[in-house]
């Protein structure tokens, strides 16, 4: 059994869902929209932005955000915020945009970011401690919440 039936112990409270596209994989892209249109119909994500991910716009033959857009019929969401970003995971080039846009939108200040390398002085660009350190923060009144959820798959 995959991961998929236990996504919904992490509705409650969910503010943003961030959805990653793989735009190389055209054949999969109807399961993609179907698996994005059932999440967004659950009743306690109704209230949550939708923050996608068009990813691997590095590989040749990845549809465009535009085509992505078109594919995973976004122009069907009427009452929910949404934006689409253009990404390629591996060179860091897309993500932080998307991430600013989720952390705006939600009216939150983004915490300080810490100082990421150019590519250019030989070192691999950071993302890793950054995403992490933005996944992670929280204003002080969500912080004080209690995380405790225990959860079985449906």
């Amino acid at each position: 059994m995959g991961f998929r039936p236990y996504w919904r112990c992490y509705f409650p409270n969910t503010q943003a869902i961030i959805y990653v596209v793989d735009s190389s994989d055209t054949d999969r892209i109807g399961i993609a929209k179907e698996e994005f249109h059932a999440i967004l119909e659950e009743d306690e994500l109704k209230g949550a932005i939708a923050l996608i991910f068009a990813n691997k716009q590095d590989l040749p033959g990845a549809l465009d955000a535009a085509a992505v857009t078109e594919a995973l019929e976004l122009h069907k969401l009427k009452n929910r915020q949404w934006a689409i970003f253009k990404t390629c995971a591996v060179k860091g080039e897309g993500l932080f945009e998307g991430m600013d846009w989720n952390t705006g939108t939600q009216g939150v200040a983004s915490p300080p970011s810490p100082p990421i390398k150019r590519q250019e002085e030989g070192i691999k660009p950071q993302i890793h401690k950054r995403m992490t350190y933005a996944t992670q923060w929280q204003p002080q009144a969500k912080a004080e919440a209690d995380t405790t959820h225990h959860c079985s798959p449906l």
